[in-house]
């Protein structure tokens, strides 16, 4: 207001009593007066300097201009998104979300298996070395491993008939799925694209690793025909035997239900809850999640696996412990399970670009990181907050975890705050880190995530379209972006929907990129039926199969 007064000289005008006062000199004028000489003289340099600061600003804008070159629509876009980067965070993760169509199901749902439930494991190979085709092992009801090609026309259309009018020569000439074999409570099925082996591991309790290696029956590369698949699905394969691990001194005489004689622990059992491949060639083949710990697995143990080998599984193995490591925690304690810290890991992960470096976590909520090429019984980790569900490396330094309560994140592995523990550091050190709940700060959040107190639950990455596909409790998927965590408009996916009630949610999904393919294609486990989602135009004459 006092703007608007005239200005007398030698008074100052009092906006809040709105009546002018005597500038008086500071002996004679009250404490802190606004109208003594010395506060007059003070307040008009700051109101100069203001004055000039916002003179020097209008001039400075003024210069500032928008280069004729970034207004030539075709050099100034490539200058603008090279200088400034892309106007929309998400457009690359949005545009291919959005293009995704349904391309067709296999259906695995015969007399075999029943309808009750979805499936538990998928392991989807999208290219065959010889044709064309794709192929799947999958678990149908939890306790029993079937597989499938995955036959495309020329619009990407999937169908099972289109083995027969293809032409295909598939052992048996059989279009219905092939039964694989028989194991109970099946919890993962990875394939080693390295050494063409199907690992198939189990959750239910046993005396020995539940884990089964099995080498696929392939076509010679003389025989090599654009009909004949690579890969023999259905055919009798070379079986490597359960694993036994000692936890405890005290042993008792076992006999393995498949005739190699091992030794027993009294009162320890084993489950696995889940299996790793590196995604680089090495010895070693998988990183295993189990209730005692995380376990490495290499080549050590397996070496009398070949195309030689006896259809049967192996009972000459000298040292049938050898080639299984413990990788945390190491070693088990004698008359225990292990610390609270390492118990149930229900995911595993390799870091990318690295096979001795291991990501775990489970029902504590601690991601370990452990790292074979130091000691054994050193081993680091974080807090996530929750029960850990799924780990994915996305590169050498960001993790992606997801948890119950709906809480999914990206961690930096620099910057989180990691403890460090040994297993020689006594109980004591244990409780303290099992104590410590503070969650690490993350570096991306899924506000959208949902997924409250399920454990076995689908969830996939592809990290070159940067889109994490998640199953949510409520028996709906979605796609996410890696980029900012936001939830991608997706019309075909939107429409996936399990019966929660009956079947609960789907528990497995698979980004798998098929032949002559630019983008990877979604896959996912509804029912007893293997939905197929690529990127692409939806056609007017496409079959929905």
């Amino acid at each position: 207001m006092s703007h608007f007064m005239p200005q007398i000289p030698g008074y100052y005008y009092d906006a809040t009593r709105n009546r002018y006062f005597k500038v008086v000199n500071h002996p004679t004028a009250p404490a802190q007066s606004a109208w003594s000489s010395d506060a007059v003289k003070k307040r008009k340099l700051e109101d100069d300097k203001m004055q000039r600061a916002a003179e020097r600003m209008k001039l400075n804008k003024n210069r500032v201009k928008r280069s004729p070159a970034l207004m030539r629509p075709l050099h100034g876009g490539d200058l603008s998104r090279e200088i400034h980067g892309s106007v929309q965070q998400d457009m690359g993760p949005t545009a291919i979300a959005a293009n995704l169509v349904h391309r067709g199901s296999i259906l695995f749902n015969d007399a075999r298996w029943g309808a009750s439930q979805n499936m538990s494991c998928m392991s989807v190979i999208g290219k065959d070395k010889f044709t064309d085709l794709g192929f799947a092992y999958i678990s149908p009801d939890g306790n029993s491993i079937a597989s499938s090609y995955i036959p495309r026309d020329g619009k990407g259309q999937v169908h099972r008939r289109l083995i027969v009018d293809g032409g295909y020569s598939v052992p048996g000439n059989r279009a219905a799925p092939y039964h694989e074999g028989e194991h109970e409570q099946v919890s993962a099925i990875k394939f080693d694209h390295h050494r063409n082996f199907i690992i198939t591991a189990s959750s239910r309790p046993e005396p020995f690793i539940p884990l089964r290696v099995h080498r696929v029956v392939t076509m010679h590369k003389l025989w090599k025909d654009c009909k004949r698949p690579f890969v023999r699905l259905g055919q009798v394969s070379n079986v490597g035997t359960p694993i036994s691990i000692p936890a405890s001194p005290e042993m008792s005489a076992y006999h393995h239900p498949f005739g190699l004689d091992i030794q027993q622990p009294t009162d320890d059992y084993y489950e696995i809850h889940a299996l790793a491949i590196p995604d680089i060639q090495t010895r070693v083949i998988c990183a295993i999640g189990s209730n005692r710990g995380i376990l490495r697995y290499d080549e050590s143990l397996i070496t009398s696996l070949s195309a030689d080998s006896m259809a049967y599984p192996m009972t000459t193995l000298a040292n049938p412990n050898q080639g299984l490591h413990w990788a945390a925690p190491s070693p088990l304690r004698p008359t225990s399970f292990p610390p609270q810290s390492c118990r149930d890991i229900f995911t595993v992960d390799f870091l990318r670009g690295h096979d001795m470096i291991i990501l775990g976590g489970g029902r504590p909520g601690r991601c370990l990181v452990t790292d074979a090429r130091v000691r054994d019984d050193h081993w680091q980790s974080f807090q996530h907050g929750t029960s850990i569900t799924h780990i994915k490396s996305l590169n050498q330094h960001h993790v992606l975890v997801s948890g119950t309560r709906n809480k999914m994140c990206i961690y930096d592995l620099r910057m989180v705050d990691r403890e460090h523990r040994t297993t020689s550091d006594g109980p004591d050190k244990w409780k303290s880190l099992h104590s410590k709940q503070e969650p690490a700060l993350s570096l991306v959040d899924f506000p959208e995530y949902k997924n409250n107190a399920h454990i076995k639950i689908g969830f996939d990455v592809d990290i070159e379209a940067g889109i994490v596909a998640t199953a949510h409790d409520d028996g709906r998927v979605a796609l996410h972006s890696l980029q900012s965590g936001n939830q991608l408009e997706s019309p075909a996916i939107d429409m996936v929907k399990a019966d929660v009630e009956s079947r609960g949610p789907i528990k497995t999904l698979q980004f798998a990129k098929m032949n002559n393919d630019a983008h990877s294609s979604l896959f996912v486990g509804a029912g007893s039926t293997m939905k197929v989602f690529s990127y692409g135009p939806v056609m007017a004459d496409d079959d929905e199969a």
